[in-house]
């Protein structure tokens, strides 16, 4: 008999921005990353998106530039989500910008890429951000989290 164990497992992202003293006023919108339920016995990676929104008015175009920190892991190779029960176990995962999930999400550093865009009056900035936890990971059934900072800049 095969038993099945499901993960549930959310990535909450913390929003700072920075802005130089003559910059336009901007604000921007995010949603947290979340994975739904891992199934240990699936054979596909988990997949899932997520979208920031900047809007800006300036009388000219903004530029505006997005990162994403590591989160508990410390690098950006291969971020971690850690159980909420004590326990060494770690369910991997990453956040990439684009949807063939080539392009890691970060700062810039560690092999990862920004997002940078000049954004014009009354013109948005849609980014959606993608997420992927591969498959074939044996993990204890758990509530599976990471914190990110994302900074927005402009």
């Amino acid at each position: 008999m095969t038993t099945i164990r499901t993960l549930p497992y959310i990535i909450i992202l913390l929003l700072t921005y920075s802005s130089s003293a003559d910059a336009a006023k901007c604000s921007f919108t995010a949603a947290n990353i979340n994975f739904g339920t891992y199934n240990i016995i699936q054979t596909s990676p988990n997949t899932t998106a997520a979208t920031i929104s900047i809007t800006c008015n300036p009388a000219k175009p903004q530029t505006v530039t997005i990162a994403l920190s590591t989160g508990s892991s410390g690098i950006y190779a291969q971020r971690e989500l850690s159980p909420s029960l004590a326990g060494a176990d770690r369910l991997l995962y990453n956040i990439f910008t684009d949807a063939s999930y080539s392009t890691i999400f970060g700062n810039g550093t560690g092999g990862s890429q920004i997002l940078l865009n000049a954004v014009s009056r009354k013109t948005p900035w849609n980014v959606t951000y993608y997420g992927r936890i591969p498959a074939g990971q044996d993990v204890p059934a758990d509530l599976y989290t990471d914190i990110l900072t994302m900074s927005v800049n402009f």
